[in-house]
């Protein structure tokens, strides 16, 4: 994954983030989000395996870390 890629990816998280604080995705939203957070893990995970640099480890972290915050909101919204 580039940099590009991964700015990008924080980004989309970030835009999702505030989505969600502003309370503007409906249910049929969140759920296309959720599944675009889904891939997006996945992709995160395995750059995560895939690298041995720690810096870049510990950057994917915080962002597999945002992902999941992002992820465990729409899960909770979605329960309603």
């Amino acid at each position: 994954m580039t940099w590009f890629e991964t700015e990008q990816i924080v980004a989309y998280i970030a835009e999702v983030g505030r989505a969600l604080e502003d309370w503007t995705l409906n249910r049929v939203q969140m759920k296309e989000v959720q599944v675009e957070l889904i891939r997006l893990r996945r992709k995160l995970k395995s750059e995560i395996a895939r690298h041995t640099n720690a810096e870049q480890n510990d950057v994917l972290q915080q962002i597999l870390g945002q992902l999941h915050e992002c992820r465990h909101c729409i899960n909770e919204r979605l329960k309603c």
